[in-house]
């Protein structure tokens, strides 16, 4: 078996697991809420420690060779992170999705699974000598941007929340104190600060660092039962949430990569390799982390299931017919 089936054999076998442990009553209603709890506090700031630091420093030896090519493609996911934002937010005032859809949506199509997914479909489609401008933009663009403008989105959603006397059509009211409340304790931010200490003072002891990788490794098969013990295909379930999966998933596999195409190849000339990781990550499915955030965070908890759910199998085959529509 090729190796980089591997992370879809995970993503596919976990979300599996959590809809056969949900239907055989193994796990308790409250279970995906304890799982995503410790997704957020434990697996995904390991995550940000056991990779951040060292990429940070490695970066920072290699500044001399950066050229137009490669400062557009760590900019990719967070020119399509701000326009979900600014997307779904207009959608939303025009009555087209709820509140709650307009957070989730912003985290889950606003962000792209381009790493676990990503990378093996970039090495079967591209080729391997590809993978390097693959783990720049998944680094230094999908990484940070759920790291840093991420959380900061999710503090604001959370300081914006209307109060229960609030008129429903009222602006929202942004609370500097609940902001700074909110993204001070979110351990996910915290890691984030870490790991710029870290980077700047020298690297974990390597027992230390192997705990934090083993760790965050943890993060996918985790993830993914919660959301498998979340996910109903039921009509209630599915029809409640279907224009908002529509729009999502539009946003995230055709409209995103057709804007970053236009953008790489008509303004940052981009070509060969370069052209094709750009445009081939814009359309890659939700991401996992960003999208449990979104659900951890009460934004529309069975949208962010079938966001996954539906979205990651669908990118096996959407992913490539992108691929062989911009190669042509």
């Amino acid at each position: 078996m090729n190796a980089s089936a591997g992370p879809f054999l995970v993503i596919l076998a976990s979300l599996g697991l959590g809809l056969l442990l949900r239907r055989s009553r193994h796990l308790p209603d409250t279970a995906p809420k304890t799982l995503n709890a410790y997704v957020i506090a434990v697996a995904v700031p390991a995550l940000v420690l056991a990779q951040l630091p060292g990429f940070l420093r490695e970066l920072g030896s290699h500044v001399e060779r950066i050229d137009a090519g490669l400062v557009f493609l760590p900019l990719i996911p967070w020119l399509i992170f701000f326009g979900a934002i600014g997307f779904f937010g207009w959608l939303h005032r025009k009555g087209v999705i709820r509140r709650d859809q307009w957070a989730l949506l912003s985290l889950s199509a606003g962000l792209g699974n381009t790493a676990f997914v990503g990378f093996p479909l970039i090495e079967a489609l591209v080729g391997p000598r590809s993978l390097p401008l693959a783990i720049l933009l998944d680094q230094l663009g999908t990484f940070l941007a759920l790291s840093v403008a991420g959380t900061f989105f999710i503090s604001y959603v959370h300081a914006t929340e209307p109060a229960a006397g609030d008129a429903p059509e009222a602006a929202p009211k942004f609370h500097v104190d609940r902001f700074a409340r909110e993204l001070f304790r979110f351990p996910p931010f915290l890691a984030l600060l870490a790991s710029f200490g870290v980077a700047a003072i020298g690297t974990f002891p390597p027992i230390a660092q192997g705990v934090i990788e083993k760790l965050a490794a943890t993060l996918v098969p985790v993830a993914m039962v919660s959301v498998g013990a979340q996910l109903r295909f039921d009509r209630r379930s599915v029809g409640r949430e279907a224009r908002g999966l529509f729009v999502g998933l539009g946003y995230k596999m055709a409209l995103a990569p057709l804007g970053i195409a236009l953008l790489a190849y008509g303004v940052f000339r981009l070509r060969d390799e370069k052209l094709a990781v750009a445009v081939l990550e814009a359309a890659m499915a939700p991401m996992i982390t960003s999208t449990v955030l979104g659900i951890e965070a009460d934004f529309a908890p069975e949208l962010g299931a079938l966001m996954l759910g539906v979205g990651i199998p669908l990118s096996l085959l959407t992913v490539p017919l992108v691929h062989l529509f911009f190669s042509r």
